[in-house]
């Protein structure tokens, strides 16, 4: 049953989930400075108090705005992804690319915050990394015994770093750089290049 049929939310609850949803554009395109708590208030059809009442002020909004993206992403079972049919890189590639585009303002907030200040946000360590590698750790010790963490973590960090970057581009864009075929499945060509760079680097 959808939201529309039967919403069991309260008017606060809807409230903060709009101010959310109208925060996240606003700082994804103008940053945290460039995005004033007013034109936050403005867009959601709030007035400053009633945002200041769910966030207490524009950081406690900000984090808030970020942590739903992980809220989200921690509803992913690792275990059940890589346990799918299939191969397990694939599978695990194809999880983060589809995860990865259906947030892709989200993705793009945290790549403009890095760049503005240099640094990824404490959420992005506090509730993601360390599970991530958790997770992801005891799958290429296996296949890669050998490996200590850090080459295990590179081999992470550089696959998410190019989903980002591919993520972040206009599909179009990013069809025509990559010269794939107007009948082609874009996501699958990405995801079949990424899943094969991380095995030929596991077989290196």
């Amino acid at each position: 049953m959808s939201r529309g049929d039967h919403d069991d939310r309260t008017a606060g609850e809807r409230t903060r989930e709009r101010i959310l949803e109208c925060a996240l554009p606003l700082f994804a395109i103008h940053g945290y400075a460039g995005a004033s708590v007013r034109m936050i208030a403005k867009a959601a059809d709030v007035n400053v108090a009633t945002l200041a009442y769910h966030f207490a002020d524009k950081d406690g909004l900000y984090r808030a705005t970020i942590e739903q993206m992980y809220v989200e992403l921690s509803h992913i079972d690792v275990g059940d992804v890589l346990s799918r049919p299939g191969d397990p890189l694939d599978n695990l590639v194809i999880a983060a690319w589809r995860f990865a585009r259906a947030h892709r303002q989200q993705v793009h907030l945290l790549h403009r915050h890095l760049l503005d200040s240099g640094r990824h946000h404490e959420v992005l360590e506090d509730h993601w990394s360390a599970a991530l590698l958790a997770r992801t750790d005891p799958l290429f010790a296996m296949l890669r015994p050998d490996w200590d963490a850090t080459d295990r973590r590179l081999l992470v960090f550089s696959v998410l770093h190019l989903v980002v970057r591919f993520v972040l581009d206009d599909p179009a864009q990013l069809r025509h750089g990559l010269a794939v075929a107007e009948d082609a499945d874009l996501d699958r060509v990405v995801c079949a290049w990424l899943a094969s760079l991380m095995r030929a680097r596991l077989a290196a």
